[in-house]
Parts: structure tokens; sequence; C-alpha cells
């Protein structure tokens, strides 16, 4: 019975010794990074800093209809395609610039053809 207090007391002063050694290095752990954290920290606050820019910046004007934004998207592929000037031409009713065989105007919706008074007026490029 002895010896199995004595192993007891034994384990116990051990599990003690590697406790205070534990409850000494930990904080000293913890205060190494202490560097690190304000780093993620300080980086944490200028992302936030640009997001509440990016939030607070006046937002692009979002198309007041479905045609508005199928005008300005065709507005913009003809664009990037770079079509002659000759295949290009006005809306007479709000002169946006539009194909030549256009049936009808995506942003106003004013139709051309046969039977229609209106016509797309060709594009002339002021030099």
């Amino acid at each position: 019975m002895e010896a199995f207090a004595a192993a007891f007391y034994l384990i116990a002063i051990i599990f003690g010794i590697v406790l205070v050694i534990a409850w000494i290095v930990f904080p000293l752990a913890i205060i190494g990074t202490k560097p690190l954290l304000r780093q993620l920290i300080a980086e944490a606050q200028k992302t936030n800093a640009l997001l509440q820019q990016r939030i607070n910046a006046e937002p692009a004007p979002a198309p007041t209809t479905e045609s508005q934004a199928v005008a300005d998207t065709e507005v913009r592929t003809i664009s990037s395609q770079a079509r002659p000037e000759s295949s290009m031409g006005n809306c007479p009713n709000c002169e946006s610039v539009i194909p030549l065989s256009a049936s009808e105007c995506p942003k106003c919706g004013a139709r051309f053809g046969p039977g229609s008074a209106w016509a797309v007026s060709p594009f002339k490029k002021n030099v």
C-alpha cells in the first residue's frame, strides 16, 4: 500500500511540475504572438477601410428598363467589335447609335421597317 501511495505522490508531483512549466511557458508563447496579432488587426482595419470606401463610392447608374439595359449592352458590343461607320445609324427618336439594319431601337423602342414612319438615319462622324 505504501508503494502505491508513493507512486501516486510521485505522479502528482511530476504532474504539478509539468503544470507549472506550462503555466509559465504558455503566456510567453502568447506574448510572442502579440506583434503578429497586431499586424493582423492592422490588415483587417485596412481592408475594412477599403470596403467602406467602395460602399460609399457612387454606384454606377442602373438601367431604368430592360430595353435600356439591352441597348447599353448592344452599344458596348458594337463598339468593341469596331464595325465600320457605314453600318451604323442614329435612331430618329432618341438619337442612339444603332445598326442600320435594326428593326427596332433597343433604347426607346421605336420600330423601323415596312409600314413604319421611322427610318434609321445613317451615322456620320464629325471630322
